[in-house]
């Protein structure tokens, strides 16, 4: 396994997918920085599963605290995963804490090589760390020696990372903006950036997103972009999508095509891929809880059974990538639903918005093309469904569509209907499976402002069944407060300020991570 960089890139969790285009600039945040970083030296006893040594702080809030000395234990190694768990206990005049979380080691039975310890900081003692951030330890040694005894040396840092306060609501955005930690696999600091957007928030919580320098048990035949990201939430929601950003800088040459988004599971890395979206420099998924997630690179002359592409669409949900003897990486999946993106042709558009009087602005969209049906727990009449439209230079807006209102029509497809404007200005959409999606919206809500800038999309979310329409070379009328569009052929992407569909979604976080 190869890593590109640092990684300066940002994340985006779209746990309501019609709030993808809101995540952009539009959320709370919270920071993360490196506490203290320094040198640790350590000897460890296989045998007994034993080891010991000592953290000097070097730089950061942290340098007055000088050295520490810590003693930890060894457990559940596994070869499969080249890891084994760890619990350490540090003590110093002027700190104390424990810190217990995965040693990731280069070889599979983590002798002679290099050892990455990642892991929660615990039970502080002193007052040099203030309360309140998540504190978690990430040191990485270069360790030799035999079965009797292993030396090494290396880097590590103390991050602190801050949570996010979530509010109660329908709909509840947060961000990370820019989040550095010292990443001790590269002896560097590093960046990441995360938006999530929560469905049906019934009290106020908090998120957590942290950066990790390894994880155990990622495919050693695929190349890793940047950092692993870790989310946890105690919010309860419904569904979620995650993309995962990445930086020019770390992608020049690289064919982007090749990006897959992994999320372990189970001690187990999966693509999770739904949509790779290359205006906004992402890489989409579909997830069902969290858990470390990263971007994969599939190499040249790798082979596999799935796929997905920003221009044509894809009926895998779930990989599991599976290393064979060879060097040939082949990543075997289970389809789980239909099509996860559909890009669709659409016959018009027209945007009128009234700003003296709002309840006269209104949006009208017709679409005829072989749009697929989304089936089960993809069912507007189950799930719900939102309609976002958004334009390239940043306008959106974004229309609630809730199960309630939506009846199934047999094997013709869906209808929604809300004359009073209820729960936003659409009154009425019809999908006809196969056929057409015709959507007529009026009233306030419509918070577009035209002249848009092309291509404007719009995108119709259905579970993790995601629709989408770009006008742009076709435009019959852009002034003020008037917009209309016709004849427009299937994009090759979608992306103009949104990302794709989402899944159900659980909470939970690998208990060693």
């Amino acid at each position: 396994m190869h890593t590109r960089g640092d990684f300066r890139g940002h994340l985006s969790i779209v746990l309501v997918p019609f709030l993808a285009a809101a995540l952009l600039g539009h959320s709370a945040t919270a920071h993360a920085q490196p506490a203290g970083t320094g040198t640790l030296a350590i000897s460890v006893a296989p045998l007994p599963k034993t080891f010991q040594g000592g953290f000097t702080f070097t730089t950061g809030p942290l340098a007055g605290v000088g050295s520490m000395t810590f003693l930890g234990t060894l457990d559940n190694a596994s070869a499969q995963t080249s890891s084994v768990e760890f619990d350490l206990d540090a003590t110093a005049p002027l700190l104390g804490f424990d810190a217990g979380g995965v040693a990731v080691c280069d070889n599979p039975v983590c002798g002679a090589g290099t050892g990455t310890f990642v892991g929660r900081i615990s039970n502080i003692t002193g007052s040099v760390l203030a309360p309140g951030p998540d504190y978690r330890l990430d040191g990485t040694v270069a360790l030799t020696g035999n079965a009797l005894l292993l030396t090494g040396s290396g880097t590590f840092g103390i991050n602190a990372f801050e949570a996010i306060p979530t509010t109660s609501g329908e709909f509840s955005t947060v961000g990370t903006g820019v989040r550095t930690f010292y990443n001790s696999l590269i002896r560097a600091p590093d960046q990441f950036e995360v938006d999530v957007a929560f469905m049906d928030v019934p009290a106020d919580c908090s998120t957590q997103v942290i950066g990790l320098s390894q994880v155990a048990g990622f495919p050693s035949a695929l190349e890793r972009l940047g950092a692993f990201v870790n989310v946890t939430t105690d919010c309860t929601f419904s569904t979620a999508l995650i993309c995962v950003h990445y930086d020019d800088e770390d992608t020049t040459g690289i064919d982007e095509s090749t990006f897959i988004l992994v999320h372990r599971a189970a001690g187990t890395f999966a693509d999770i891929t739904t949509m790779r979206d290359l205006a906004n420099k992402r890489v989409c998924g579909t997830v069902s809880g969290f858990s470390p997630f990263a971007i994969g690179v599939i190499p040249t002359g790798a082979t596999t059974t799935s796929t997905t592409s920003t221009t044509s669409t894809s009926s895998s949900t779930t990989s599991t990538m599976n290393e064979t003897s060879s060097s040939t990486t082949t990543l075997s999946s289970t389809t789980t639903s239909a099509t996860l993106l559909q890009l669709i042709g659409a016959k018009k558009i027209v945007v009128k918005v009234d700003a003296q009087k709002p309840t006269k602005s209104t949006f009208t969209f017709l679409a005829k093309s072989a749009v697929e049906t989304p089936g089960g727990v993809n069912a507007p009449t189950t799930a719900g469904a939102t309609l976002a439209v958004q334009d390239a230079g940043g306008q959106q807006a974004t229309f609630a569509l809730p199960a309630s209102g939506w009846t199934a029509t047999g094997a013709k497809g869906y209808k929604y209907k809300d004359k009073k404007g209820l729960a936003g200005p659409c009154r009425g959409v019809t999908f006809k499976t196969g056929k057409q999606i015709k959507v007529t919206c009026k009233g306030p809500g419509i918070t577009l402002a035209p002249p848009l800038t092309d291509p404007v999309e719009v995108v119709l979310h259905m579970g993790s069944q995601t629709y989408c329409a770009a006008f742009g070379g076709n435009i019959t009328k852009n002034e003020t407060g008037s917009f209309a569009g016709k004849a427009a052929a299937a994009p090759a992407q979608c992306g103009a300020g949104t990302a794709a569909a989402a899944a159900r979604a659980d909470v939970g976080e690998s208990s060693a991570q």
